[in-house]
């Protein structure tokens, strides 16, 4: 996304934040939500609190997206090749408006024709198209909870 020169007007950075303290610590997410077994960093709300620490903490931004999952090896089966992704967008006057957050569940197997020699990898592929393509619908339509932008 910054390799095009001028970038900067649009994209204001970005944060990989794959352990919990990480979370807590650069995007606020609080520390007990990721302890607590019932809810934990692979969640929905989780996910929007990615969202909200990054428009927090980023008051140039207008958009955020997250993700949060857990692509194996060693998952546990419930959370094998589960992913949130969610996008809030910055409303007028500094407000939040409520962020999408939707669950996906990654391939199971490693496609015959997937360009990846190993089944993480492609899943770090399908969640990254899968999140470009969800910025990409935000950009052009309303989130939920929104109107649509003018034509």
């Amino acid at each position: 996304l910054s390799r095009i020169p001028g970038a900067s007007r649009w994209f204001s950075g970005s944060a990989v934040v794959y352990r919990n303290e990480t979370k807590s610590a650069w995007l606020h997410v609080d520390p007990d939500q990721l302890a607590d077994p019932r809810v934990g960093p692979v969640s929905r709300l989780t996910a929007q609190s990615m969202c909200a620490g990054v428009l927090d903490l980023t008051p140039e931004a207008d958009l955020a997206a997250s993700i949060t999952g857990h692509l194996g090896p060693d998952a546990p089966p419930e959370l094998d090749g589960l992913v949130y992704v969610g996008v809030q967008r910055r409303a007028p006057g500094n407000e939040f408006i409520s962020a999408d957050v939707r669950p996906l569940r990654l391939a199971s197997t490693l496609p015959a024709d997937s360009p990846f020699d190993s089944l993480r990898l492609h899943r770090q592929h399908e969640a990254a198209v899968n999140v470009l393509l969800r910025l990409f619908e935000a950009l052009c339509h309303a989130l939920p909870g929104e109107s649509e932008p003018d034509s």
